[in-house]
């Protein structure tokens, strides 16, 4: 016998009502277990390190022995969670980093001001001109920067 759509709705609105209720049950049970005292009273755990502290000690245990033996010393980890952890230690374990180094090219150049004037082109070319007899722009540039500073 076929239900009223009437009647369809609202029971589905009450099974989801139930699922976010009982989802909100969980997430407070998860949160209590992540707080959990381990072996002293009141103390927070950091439960990832206790699996990468036990894996230091035991490197060939299983996660579900892991989560076992966790579970003794009344810390509550998964072995799903034991999985993740072992799994984000063997893909550190290759990394080093690396000092970041500053390209040559960066170096403590003095800013170039915007060049309001226009030059003619004979200006230009005996500007070219001495910029190749001094081995470069940058040398150019270089110079008359201790050229400035002895006229002052």
């Amino acid at each position: 016998m076929a239900r009223p759509k009437k009647e369809a709705a609202e029971s589905k609105d009450s099974s989801k009502d139930a699922v976010k209720e009982q989802g909100k049950d969980m997430a407070k049970d998860s949160v209590k277990e992540a707080t959990a005292p381990a072996v002293g009273a009141g103390e927070k755990v950091n439960k990832s390190q206790l699996v990468r502290d036990y894996l230091t000690k035991n490197p060939k245990a299983t996660p579900k022995s892991i989560a076992i033996a966790l579970g003794e010393q009344g810390v509550v980890v998964t072995p799903n969670y034991v999985s993740i952890v072992k799994f984000q230690m063997k893909r550190m374990r290759g990394r080093v980093r690396r000092p970041v180094v500053a390209p040559d090219s960066v170096e403590s150049k003095p800013v170039e001001q915007k060049v309001t004037e226009k030059f003619s082109l004979e200006t230009l070319i005996q500007a070219k001109k001495l910029a190749e007899s001094l081995g470069g722009v940058d040398n150019a540039r270089q110079a008359l920067a201790a050229l400035s500073k002895i006229i002052g």
